[in-house]
């Protein structure tokens, strides 16, 4: 359709050009990545341009403290929904190993720059998603780093396959005895992760779990009556979105 540039539609044109230009600088914005310092212990990053603002200050600054506080040493953690590393690499340097979970390509990209680049030989990073069956699952792609979800059906910007698998099966197809703390951060798939668990959560559950989930879910009142978890601590929220902390034996925070 040809647009004619005419004294009456000036405004719309230009309003047209500033939108188009906004566009065009967001989506640049995503393209770059730079290299950043974290203000909590000076662990590198490399992170998207438009990923700024999570290193201008503490990124979820009550989470990361709850992980100094409740990390042993001899932890095995696994990291569901790393992202890019942020919290993965705080554990990291606190305990024995890290699993770091993280299904989207540039992420789990930058997942591996960041191990690397904070020198972590403790770390096995996997380019999957958890959920409650083992398989494939397709995840919406967002304009924000951290927004891609196998929940949403709208607004994505592109969508992919991923391999897909319970935590169940990852624990028995690696051999693992003994998981001490989980965080899950999946965008609203948190249900579906937590029952691909289940057999985890009854025979052998983690000390520790960090659940990001919508505020007063019923996800709440079944990790206590079922699995035991006595103790909730609200740490950071996003909106309606909020970070839980669930530990089974108050005694063992420390």
């Amino acid at each position: 359709m040809l647009y004619i540039f005419t004294w009456d539609n000036r405004d719309n044109y230009f309003c047209i050009l500033r939108i188009t230009s906004r566009l065009v600088r967001l989506w640049l914005l995503r393209s770059v990545v730079l290299r950043y310092r974290c203000l909590c212990h000076r662990y590198r990053f490399f992170a998207r341009a438009d990923d700024w603002w999570r290193f201008v200050n503490y990124f979820e600054p009550r989470t990361t403290i709850f992980i100094e506080k409740i990390a042993k040493p001899t932890d095995f953690v696994v990291d569901v929904g790393a992202h890019i590393g942020i919290h993965t690499v705080h554990f990291a340097k606190k305990v024995r190993a890290v699993i770091a979970i993280e299904p989207e390509p540039q992420n789990f990209k930058l997942l591996k720059r960041n191990i690397n680049l904070n020198r972590l030989d403790n770390v096995l990073a996997l380019p999957i998603a958890l959920s409650s069956y083992d398989g494939h699952i397709e995840l919406c792609i967002s304009t924000s780093s951290g927004g891609h979800s196998v929940e949403r059906r709208e607004g994505c910007v592109a969508k992919v396959m991923v391999p897909c698998m319970r935590m169940d099966a990852l624990v028995d197809r690696m051999k693992i005895s003994k998981i001490d703390i989980v965080k899950i951060d999946v965008e609203g798939h948190e249900h579906k992760v937590l029952e691909g668990m289940a057999g985890t959560l009854a025979s052998a559950p983690p000390r520790v779990l960090i659940v990001e989930m919508d505020k007063d879910s019923e996800l709440i009142d079944e990790l206590r009556n079922r699995y035991g978890y006595r103790y909730v601590i609200v740490l950071d929220n996003w909106g309606k979105r909020v970070n839980y902390a669930f530990i089974r034996d108050l005694r063992n925070r420390d």
